[in-house]
């Protein structure tokens, strides 16, 4: 905006004749300079055209990717578990399937105060200690949280919350066929959804006959049963822009 108003001004009052190539390369040169002081990682180009391009860019773009969930090998069963923090309210819940994709155990766990991290962790026991007392010595166990699945890994750090608990599953594991996955929510909308519904209730619910599990769950249930995909959607920057916060 200076560099038109000087442009018109000079134009205006000192008789000077404004040149169009002029005022854009300083337009430009101007850009760059204010954008790289402000965004030192910022990649822009130094030319009228390209920054031209560049502004006509989307800085949201997305891709989309098919998952699902899938069936446990036979002899096994698949355990999926997951954990929501709602203001200082956390809840897990879980469910507990066979290799027909037939529903075992399905459960909600009001946790009272914590953290995400720990209603994680404690539905993942939760469900952990039912397969194992109820004789399932193969199971696939699945987490959307990465940071449970590496920590019982042994990959990364466990924070100071969930290190007695994360202890508790690495001696389960090391006594039974266990393996750990992680997956991501949209391949598993039961285990997403029965967290949120902890929340509402004042005590462990434990489903254990399909007719009783809720009406909800029963649908997403069949979903699941039949394959279908859902699309996880992610965000992507362009490629032509650089961008790391300073």
């Amino acid at each position: 905006m200076w560099e038109l108003w000087r442009s018109r001004c000079n134009s205006r009052c000192e008789e000077e004749k404004p040149s169009i190539i002029r005022s854009t390369s300083l337009i430009s040169f101007n850009i760059c300079q204010l954008s790289k002081k402000t965004f030192t990682n910022l990649n822009i180009p130094e030319n009228w055209e390209n920054i031209l391009k560049l502004m006509e860019l989307s800085i949201v773009d997305t891709s989309s990717v098919p998952v699902r969930w899938l069936k446990p090998p036979c002899l096994f069963v698949k355990m999926n578990s997951n954990g929501s923090c709602v203001g200082n309210s956390t809840g897990g819940g879980g469910i507990v399937r066979d290799s027909m994709g037939t529903c075992l155990m399905a459960f909600l766990l009001p946790l009272g105060r914590g953290t995400n991290n720990t209603a994680e962790t404690d539905a993942f026991i939760f469900g952990l200690r039912w397969c194992i007392k109820n004789g399932h010595s193969h199971i696939i166990t699945e987490t959307d949280s990465l940071l449970l699945r590496n920590c019982i890994n042994n990959s990364w750090s466990t924070p100071l919350r969930i290190k007695e608990s994360v202890k508790e599953i690495r001696i389960l594991i090391w006594r039974h066929d266990v393996i750990i996955n992680h997956y991501f929510k949209e391949a598993n909308h039961v285990a997403d959804k029965l967290p949120s519904m902890s929340h509402f209730v004042e005590e462990v619910k434990v489903f254990t006959q399909p007719s009783t599990i809720p009406r909800m769950i029963r649908g997403l249930l069949n979903v699941e049963n039949w394959q279908f995909p859902s699309l996880r959607v992610k965000q992507r920057k362009p490629s032509m822009i650089f961008f790391e916060p300073p």
